[in-house]
């Protein structure tokens, strides 16, 4: 932090972006391109407003990995199969959830200045409402949904008891 003043780090971003969108135009029919923009918009969101509100920088956070099923599906030109970008954006939701937990077990609340807006009940207890939200998406849509659903609930389910039981990990 500090090693790079904001205009070169300006510059080189908005160069960079502005190449990205150029590329993704000419290299594809426009799938690439919409998907940019997309996640451009999203991020600008996330950097401007959502991540200072509660909840909102969790939902934003969400929407990006959802996306990226949804666009990797497009893309590989396969047929767009709802419930799992469901699943994939509740998962990540989930996981985001956990992550703020996590960060305020740490008393890291100055690492994000929205932490101090957040009650560690609270999140908690949305964890665990969206633990079974998941499992009963998967059960509901099957095939690949459901093993989606579960890989979600077991990685989740692995980053919260390894990081409270792990002397390294929980610091």
């Amino acid at each position: 932090a500090g090693r790079i003043r904001r205009s070169t780090a300006l510059a080189t971003s908005l160069i960079l972006m502005v190449g990205g969108l150029a590329a993704s135009a000419i290299a594809s029919d426009g799938k690439l391109f919409s998907m940019a923009v997309t996640f451009i918009l999203i991020n600008l969101f996330y950097t401007f407003s959502a991540k200072h509100i509660p909840y909102l920088d969790i939902l934003t956070n969400g929407t990006t990995h959802a996306l990226r099923v949804l666009f990797g599906i497009q893309f590989a030109g396969g047929a767009l199969y709802w419930p799992l970008i469901v699943v994939w954006y509740v998962g990540s939701i989930n996981l985001a959830l956990f992550r703020r937990v996590h960060e305020l077990w740490q008393g890291n609340r100055d690492a994000r200045p929205v932490l101090r807006q957040y009650a560690p009940k609270t999140l908690l207890a949305w964890y665990i409402v969206t633990l079974p939200l998941l499992l009963i998406l998967g059960l509901v849509a099957g095939g690949i949904t459901l093993v989606a659903s579960l890989g979600w609930i077991g990685y989740t389910l692995l980053a919260a008891v390894g990081t409270r039981k792990s002397r390294f990990l929980y610091r």
